[in-house]
């Protein structure tokens, strides 16, 4: 999996960097190779203490989006929060079938013939 990490209007210290790289390891066991993951830490001061850290992961599989947010007091509890909603979707993709052949248009009117 290739991996990003990135700060919205802040610098990543290298120990944040590789906390957050460490835990998006659990994922490489169901996503395979070709997962692009994104995680930008961000800081807002607006939010009450308990949720000013903010871990949005960003992950794409298969040409899919999946989207985990965590909003925490310190950045390896809201790291470790957006991994889990991801591995979480993560399953959910991979045991929900895709449709591969899509059905044939519908005949206005409802298809009913009449009779």
């Amino acid at each position: 999996m290739r991996t990003i990490v990135k700060g919205r209007n802040l610098d990543v210290t290298e120990l944040d960097r590789r906390y957050v790289e460490e835990k998006l390891h659990r994922l490489e066991r169901i996503l395979d190779d070709r997962t692009d993951a994104v995680a930008e830490l961000g800081l807002e001061h607006h939010r009450n203490a308990e949720e000013s850290r903010i871990v949005e992961l960003s992950l794409w599989v298969d040409g899919r989006p999946l989207r985990a947010v965590a909003h925490a007091a310190s950045w390896r509890a809201a790291t470790d929060e957006a991994v889990d909603h991801a591995e979480r979707l993560a399953v959910a993709l991979h045991e929900k079938p895709r449709d591969l052949h899509r059905s044939p248009p519908r005949k206005p009117g409802g298809g009913a013939t009449p009779g």
